[in-house]
């Protein structure tokens, strides 16, 4: 088997299952289910990648502390950057590349970066909808949190737009409305931004976590300081 461009059947197995394990929100189970996946396969490149990103997308746990959340994210971080680093990335899939480089954009708050890439990808694959929608949402936030309200509103319109696309190709992928509902908060659209965050839940299958809710609910009085300001 060519690893930089097969995976075995249960490595495929095991990796669609901590994805429907993330999905539905289950974060510390999916770390659980990494650690397992990376032992039974230590040279995989595809264990390597379900290793650091359910560690590092877990560092922003509610709950966890400091130090804990700092932790995760280390692993997660370090995962990516061996990733991006190992000599055989430029022979692995295209769609692997990018789920790589999407996240290592992420982790390392590289959004610009994060954002081309999406635009890159979108003629070959709908993923780059993900990507682009992630990026804009971030650079929105920065833009309004910098004062510059006109740039931060042109950033989240884009975002919006990846937004719908990207859920008309994955209706059920929940967190991407972390990142809709951000948009939303930027343009003062902050009811529409409440009912977008909650509708991860139903996403997920999951009842509402009251406690992610107020705290995404403290986020949007910030907003509305910023673009007062």
């Amino acid at each position: 088997m060519n690893e930089e461009n097969s995976i075995s059947p249960r490595e495929e197995e095991l990796a669609a299952k901590i994805r429907e394990t993330y999905n539905a929100g289950h974060g510390k189970k999916a770390v659980e289910m990494s650690i397992d996946f990376l032992k039974e396969f230590p040279e995989s490149r595809v264990a390597r990648y379900h290793y650091a990103v359910t560690h590092g997308d877990y560092s922003a746990e509610i709950g966890l502390s400091e130090e804990e959340s700092k932790r995760y994210r280390e692993i997660g971080n370090n995962g990516f950057k061996a990733l991006i680093a190992d000599p055989n990335f430029k022979k692995w899939p295209f769609k692997f590349q990018f789920s790589v480089r999407n996240e290592y954009y992420w982790f390392f708050e590289l959004h610009q970066e994060q954002y081309e890439l999406g635009i890159e990808t979108i003629p070959q694959s709908e993923n780059g909808h993900y990507s682009a929608c992630v990026g804009s949402s971030m650079l929105a936030l920065k833009s309004l949190k910098a004062g510059n309200i006109p740039l931060s509103e042109e950033w989240a319109e884009k975002s919006l737009m990846h937004f719908e696309k990207y859920e008309k190709y994955m209706p059920d992928w929940y967190n991407i409305n972390y990142f809709s509902s951000q948009s939303l908060a930027c343009l003062g659209r902050y009811e529409e931004a409440l009912l977008c965050y909650k509708d991860m839940y139903r996403k997920q299958k999951a009842p509402i976590n009251e406690a992610e809710v107020a705290e995404f609910t403290n986020r949007l009085e910030e907003f509305k300081t910023y673009r007062k300001k």
